[in-house]
C-alpha cells in the first residue's frame, strides 16, 4: 500500500536536505526496499517563502 510523506521548508536547500535525510533513513531501516511512485513540489509567493514537497512511496 502506498504512503504519502509531506515536507515543508523555508529554503529549497533545506527542503533538499530534509528529503535526502528522510530517504537515507528509510532506505537504511527497510533494507533498500523503498519504491518512490511519485514526487511533487511547489513554492509560495515572494511574500510566503515556503517550499513544499510530497512523495508517494511504498515498501517493496
Amino acid at each position: 500500500m502506498a504512503k504519502i510523506k509531506a515536507f515543508e521548508a523555508g529554503s529549497i536547500q533545506t527542503l533538499e536536505h530534509t528529503i535526502n535525510d528522510w530517504l537515507r533513513n528509510e532506505l537504511t531501516q527497510n533494507n533498500h526496499q523503498v519504491n518512490i511512485k511519485f514526487m511533487s513540489h511547489s513554492y509560495g509567493s515572494e511574500n510566503d517563502q515556503k517550499f513544499t514537497a510530497l512523495i508517494v512511496y511504498e515498501y517493496c
